[in-house]
């Protein structure tokens, strides 16, 4: 998968998990034409653009064991650094849904992080001809 693809993918897999919907078109644009991409900057400015909360650290590997269970980190490949989802589920880790051990990861490992929140707004219903049609028809039975 090349990089752009990885990076999209991973910032996609996390607002699922999350429950974060986005335009993924939008977000794609976004992302990709800004200045800095892929820099790290590109990416928490395109995430505070649609208002997604995160949180960027700075991790020691001694410290892995504290990042949260689903998070966005940077990983080294060459000389160049890519952004992978992390999963952590009963003391194994995933990279981008892959098993990795812990001393396959620590090699790799650059020690930032992205957290990012979970959405807990609720869902809000949306009102369309349809919905209005059908609570008209439903005070209509119910009278």
């Amino acid at each position: 998968m090349d990089n752009n693809n990885n990076i999209l993918a991973s910032i996609f897999k996390i607002c699922e998990t999350k429950n974060i919907n986005l335009d993924k078109k939008a977000f794609s644009f976004r992302l990709i034409t800004h200045p800095m991409y892929p820099n790290i900057l590109s990416i928490v400015e395109t995430l505070e653009y649609f208002n997604i909360d995160y949180g960027a650290y700075q991790v020691d590997f001694d410290e892995i064991g504290l990042t949260p269970n689903d998070s966005l980190v940077f990983l080294k490949k060459g000389k160049q650094q890519d952004l992978h989802y992390l999963t952590r589920k009963n003391d194994n880790y995933y990279i981008d849904s892959r098993k990795v051990f812990l001393s396959n990861l620590k090699n790799f490992w650059q020690g930032t992080v992205l957290a990012i929140e979970e959405n807990k707004t609720k869902t809000t219903f949306k009102f369309s001809q349809k919905n209005i049609l059908i609570m008209v028809l439903m005070y209509v039975v119910l009278s």
